[in-house]
């Protein structure tokens, strides 16, 4: 699991083009720990931790809470690949987004082949 979450925190990371320094400075969590969560060196960070990482990202908590193994998949939750969609796309224009959409369409018409 902590691979998982580390591998998700670097792609929110990435999403707001954000240098783990800089992150760190948005979070309020150290710099060394933000690197060891998303290398996976790390168990799980706490709760706190997780929410601190929500508020700097504006990244579902629950999303957090579930992939670091505190909470058990649920029906309500939104998927981290949906969640992570929602994240890079809010501030696209309608112009944008059909270039996403057409995009998709083609990365899934590839694995069709």
């Amino acid at each position: 699991m902590a691979k998982e979450l580390g591998i998700l925190l670097r792609d929110v990371r990435e999403i707001h083009g954000l240098s783990l320094r800089e992150a760190a400075r948005k979070s309020g969590v150290s710099n060394p720990y933000l690197s060891q969560i998303e290398t996976g060196k790390t168990p799980s960070p706490s709760p706190r931790v997780l929410l601190k990482l929500s508020n700097a990202f504006n990244f579902p908590y629950r999303t957090f809470m579930e992939v670091a193994g505190y909470l058990p998949d649920t029906v309500e939750a939104i998927p981290v690949s949906d969640a992570l969609i929602l994240l890079a796309t809010k501030d696209l224009s309608a112009k944008e987004m059909r270039e996403v959409s057409r995009y998709i369409a083609f990365v899934r018409n590839q694995r069709t082949r």
